[in-house]
C-alpha cells in the first residue's frame, strides 16, 4: 500500500495534468514539507512554477533535485527551460545539452538545444544539432523547419528551401514556414514562387504583417505595383511602424494612375499618411488623386467641366453641393495645400472652380462663405501659390482679379469691413506679397485657413529675402551658361516644394556606404562630409540632412533665390548640420574640402561641359566615397527634345505666360508625334515646366560616354537606381550579371528599350580599388 506521501503526490500529479495548478502545488508542497528530498514532487514543482512564470523559484527548485541527481534528463530539460526565459542562453544551452547527453533519444531536448544556439546566433552548432535531431526523427517537421531557419541566416538559400518544403510535406502548415520559405525564394530570385509562398501565409495568417510586406516588396520587383499596394495597405494597417509606411509610400509612388479604390479601403491609409507626412507630398499625389476621382461628386465635376471653354455655374459644376462638394473632399484639401495638382482632369476642374470662387467673391454672397468652404478656397489659393499660377486664365478674368485686388486694397486703407473670401480670391491669382496692403492684412484677426495663407503668401516670402542677404558666396560665377542657368533659378527657383517626409530612419554614413558598395565608408566614422551639388530649393539637402543627423552638409547652387527657399525651409525643420553657399561646380575645387558623399542629379546636364563638372567632383571625392549622380540620357529624353522642337517652332518663350499657353495648347491638342506630356508631374508648375521643356542648357549624355569618362577617371560603377520594371527585364535579359553593372550590358538593354531612362541615368561611382 504506498506511503501517505506518496498518496499526496500522485493526487498533486493528476491535478497538475489537469491543469489544477494552485491545487496541484499545495500538494506539491505538503509532500516536500515532509519529504524535503523527494527528487519528483522537487521538480514537478519547479515545472509548475515555470508553468506560473515564476522562472527563479523554478531554477531553485529543480537546483535542489539536481543537487541530489544530476543523471535525469528531464530535470536538466526543465531548468535548461527556465534559465532560456530568463536569458541566461549559456546555462539554458549547457544544461539542453546534458539532457541530450543523458538521453539520445530525448527529441525534445535536442529540439530545445538547437532553439537556444539558434537564439544565440550559433549557427554552424545550431543546424548541427537540427541535422542530429533529423537522424532521430527523420519526419520531424518543426526540426526541418527550424534547420531551414538556420540555414536561411547562413545564406543557404537553396538547402533551406528544401528543408521548408519538407517542413510542409510533414504537414507543418503553417503560416512562418510558408513565409520563410518565400524569403528563401526571393533570395534565388525565383519571385513568382515566392509570391505564391507569401499569398499562402498571407492566406493562413492574415494578421501576419511579415508576409504582408514581403509580398508587397516581391511583388514590386515583379512589376506589379498595385497588387503591391494592396499587400503594402494590410501590413501598415497591422503594425503602423515607419517600415511599413515607408513600403506604402513606395508602392504607391508606383502605382498606376489608372488605380481605383472601390471599397474605400485606401482612403483612411492616405489620410494618415498626408496627415503624418511619411513622404514626399508629390509622391503621394498621383494616388492620391486616384481616390479622389473615385469621389462621386468630383468625377461628376470632372465630366461636366471636360471640354467647357467658359466656367459652369457653381450649381451646376459641384451640384448639387456646391462648394461644399470640394470642401468636403479632405484628400483634396491635403494635396491643394502641399504639392503641384499633377492631372488634367483634376487641373481642368480647379481652373472653372476658381472662376467661381472669383465670381463669389465679387458678389454679395461673399459674406457667406465660411468654414470649411473658405478653408477650401483657401487651400486652392495655395495650391495657385505651389504651381506658381500656372492654370489657364482669359485676360477678362485676370481684369476682374486685379478689379477684387483693388476693392481689397481701398478697403484695407479705408479699414472697412473685409469679407475673408477676398484676400483667398486675390491670393488665386496673385501673390499676396504683392499687394499693397499686406501689411495691413497681418494685422486683422482672421479666421484660422486665411492665416496659412498669409504665412505662405507673405511672411515666408519676407524671410526669403532677409536669408538671401545672408547665404555666403564661395566661388565666382563667370561661365557664361552657369551664368544662363542661374538667371533661368533665379526667376524659377526649382522645386517649389512645401514639405518632406516627417518619418524617416536616421543612419550613419559608416553603417550606410558599406551597404551601396562594401568598399565604401568615411574618413571619420562617427560623422562624415556630404556635398549637394546642386541644392536648388533645399529638398534633398534636407532629406540627406535627416537621413544623417551626424553629417556635415554642405549645399551649393548658383541661384540665391533657390538657396534662399532652402534656408527658410532648413530653419523652420529645426536642422543645423546643413550650411548653404552660392557657388558654381566648375570652381568647387578651390574650396579646400574633400567629402565621404557627394550627391548631384539632374544638376550636371545643365552645364556646357557636365564631364568636366563631374571630373571636379571626383577630385573632391574621399578615396573610399562615392558619388550619386544623375544626368540626361540622349536616347531616354528624346521625346522631350521633340516636344523641345514644337515649343521652339510654335515660338514660346520660357516666361510664366507662354508657359501657361504653351502647356493649355499642348493638352487640347496633344500632338500625336509628341509624348502626354501631362502624364508628367513636372508639367504641373511654371518652374517645373520651364526646367522640364523651356531649359536654357540642356546636355544629354550616352553610356559608352559615361563608361569612357569613368575608365578615365578610375571610377567604377557602383549600380543604376531603376524602376521595378526595368530592373526586372534586365535582369531577365542579362541574368549573369547580378550585381547589374555591366555598362555595355546596359547600353545593348536601352537599344532594346530606348526609353528605359526617360527621366535620367540615376546611379552611384566609387574609386576603383
Amino acid at each position: 500500500m504506498p506511503s501517505d506521501a506518496e498518496q499526496r503526490f500522485a493526487q498533486a500529479l493528476s491535478l497538475h495534468q489537469s491543469g489544477r495548478l494552485d491545487e496541484a502545488e499545495r500538494l506539491y508542497r505538503q509532500v516536500l514539507k515532509r519529504h524535503p528530498d523527494h527528487l519528483d514532487a522537487l521538480n514537478l514543482l519547479g515545472v509548475l512554477a515555470l508553468q506560473a512564470g515564476r522562472n527563479e523559484e523554478a531554477i531553485q527548485l529543480v537546483t535542489r533535485a539536481l543537487a541530489r541527481n544530476d543523471r535525469v534528463a528531464d530535470f536538466h530539460n526543465n531548468i535548461a527551460e527556465a534559465y532560456r526565459r530568463t536569458g541566461r542562453l549559456d546555462e539554458a544551452a549547457a544544461h539542453f545539452a546534458k539532457a541530450a547527453e543523458l538521453e539520445p533519444a530525448f527529441v525534445e531536448a535536442h529540439q530545445n538545444l538547437a532553439a537556444t544556439l539558434r537564439a544565440q546566433k550559433k549557427w554552424d552548432l545550431a543546424a548541427a544539432r537540427y541535422r542530429r535531431l533529423l537522424e532521430i526523427r527523420p519526419q520531424l517537421a518543426e526540426a526541418h523547419s527550424g534547420l531551414g531557419d538556420v540555414l536561411l541566416q547562413q545564406g543557404q538559400f537553396a538547402d533551406a528551401g528544401a528543408h521548408y518544403r519538407q517542413a510542409l510535406a510533414f504537414r507543418l502548415d503553417r503560416a512562418e514556414v510558408h513565409n520563410n520559405l518565400g524569403v528563401a525564394l526571393q533570395a534565388q530570385r525565383q519571385l513568382r514562387e515566392a509570391a505564391t509562398a507569401f499569398e499562402r501565409a498571407g492566406a493562413l495568417k492574415p494578421d501576419f504583417a511579415d508576409a504582408h510586406r514581403n509580398l508587397a516588396a516581391v511583388l514590386l520587383e515583379l512589376a506589379q505595383p498595385g497588387r503591391a499596394l494592396d499587400s503594402a495597405r494590410r501590413a501598415v494597417e497591422l503594425t503602423w511602424s515607419v517600415e511599413d509606411k515607408l513600403l506604402f509610400c513606395r508602392c504607391a509612388g508606383l502605382a498606376p494612375r489608372s488605380l481605383a479604390d472601390p471599397d474605400g479601403k485606401l482612403r483612411p491609409v492616405l489620410l494618415r499618411a498626408w496627415s503624418e507626412l511619411w513622404t514626399r507630398p508629390n509622391d503621394l499625389a498621383p494616388l492620391t488623386i486616384a481616390v479622389i476621382k473615385s469621389n462621386p461628386a468630383v468625377a461628376a465635376a470632372i465630366a461636366r467641366a471636360k471640354g467647357a471653354m467658359q466656367p459652369s455655374p457653381l450649381e451646376k459644376l459641384w451640384a448639387p453641393s456646391g462648394l461644399a462638394a470640394p470642401a468636403g473632399e479632405r484628400l483634396l484639401r491635403y494635396l491643394l495645400e502641399s504639392a503641384p495638382v499633377p492631372d488634367a482632369d483634376l487641373e481642368r476642374v480647379l481652373t472653372a472652380t476658381r472662376r467661381i470662387v472669383l465670381d463669389l467673391a465679387a458678389s454679395d454672397a461673399a459674406e457667406r462663405v465660411a468654414g470649411e468652404e473658405l478653408a477650401f478656397c483657401c487651400a486652392l489659393a495655395r495650391q495657385c501659390f505651389v504651381n506658381e499660377y500656372v492654370f489657364a486664365c482669359t485676360g477678362e478674368e485676370a481684369e476682374r482679379a486685379r478689379g477684387l485686388r483693388e476693392r481689397l486694397s481701398a478697403a484695407m486703407q479705408s479699414g472697412a469691413s473685409v469679407p475673408p473670401l477676398w484676400p483667398a480670391a486675390v491670393a488665386a491669382y496673385e501673390p499676396l506679397h504683392g499687394v499693397p496692403t499686406a501689411d495691413t492684412l497681418l494685422a486683422r484677426a482672421w479666421p484660422s485657413p486665411l492665416l496659412g495663407l498669409f504665412t505662405q503668401q507673405i511672411a515666408e516670402p519676407r524671410e526669403e529675402m532677409r536669408c538671401r542677404a545672408e547665404i555666403p558666396r564661395l566661388t565666382v560665377v563667370e561661365d557664361d551658361v552657369s551664368r544662363q542657368v542661374q538667371q533661368q533659378y533665379e526667376e524659377n527657383p526649382y522645386p517649389r516644394w512645401v514639405e518632406v517626409g516627417r518619418i524617416a530612419e536616421p543612419t550613419t554614413l559608416a553603417s550606410w556606404l558599406p551597404m551601396l558598395a562594401p568598399e565604401a565608408g568615411p574618413e571619420d566614422a562617427t560623422a562624415g562630409d556630404i556635398l549637394i551639388a546642386g541644392c536648388g530649393t533645399g529638398q534633398q539637402a534636407i532629406e540627406t540632412a535627416q537621413q544623417f543627423p551626424g553629417a556635415r552638409v554642405l549645399a551649393v547652387d548658383l541661384s540665391l533665390s533657390s538657396l534662399a527657399y532652402a534656408q527658410r525651409k532648413t530653419r523652420a525643420l529645426g536642422l543645423s548640420n546643413i550650411d548653404y553657399a552660392q557657388a558654381d561646380i566648375l570652381h568647387l575645387d578651390a574650396i579646400g574640402r574633400r567629402f565621404d558623399l557627394i550627391e548631384s542629379t539632374g544638376v550636371l546636364h545643365h552645364m556646357g561641359d557636365p564631364l568636366a563638372g563631374l571630373r571636379v567632383l571626383v577630385k573632391l571625392l574621399r578615396p573610399r566615397g562615392l558619388i550619386h549622380l544623375g544626368l540626361y540620357s540622349e536616347s531616354g529624353r528624346h521625346p522631350m527634345v521633340e516636344a523641345r522642337r514644337f515649343i521652339a517652332q510654335r515660338g514660346y518663350r520660357g516666361t510664366a505666360a507662354d508657359i501657361r499657353r504653351c502647356r493649355q495648347e499642348l493638352m487640347a491638342e496633344k500632338p500625336a508625334d509628341l509624348p502626354d506630356l501631362a502624364e508628367l508631374s513636372d508639367f504641373f508648375s511654371t518652374s517645373a515646366c520651364r526646367d522640364l521643356l523651356f531649359h536654357v542648357a540642356e546636355r544629354r549624355l550616352t553610356l559608352p560616354e559615361i563608361e569612357a569618362f569613368l575608365a578615365a577617371e578610375g571610377l567604377a560603377l557602383v549600380g543604376f537606381q531603376v524602376g521595378p520594371h526595368v530592373a526586372e527585364r534586365y535582369r531577365r535579359t542579362f541574368p549573369a550579371d547580378a550585381a547589374m553593372t555591366d555598362l555595355a550590358n546596359w547600353h545593348s538593354f536601352e537599344r532594346q528599350h530606348p526609353y528605359a531612362f526617360s527621366g535620367m541615368y540615376l546611379f552611384w561611382v566609387r574609386r576603383r580599388s
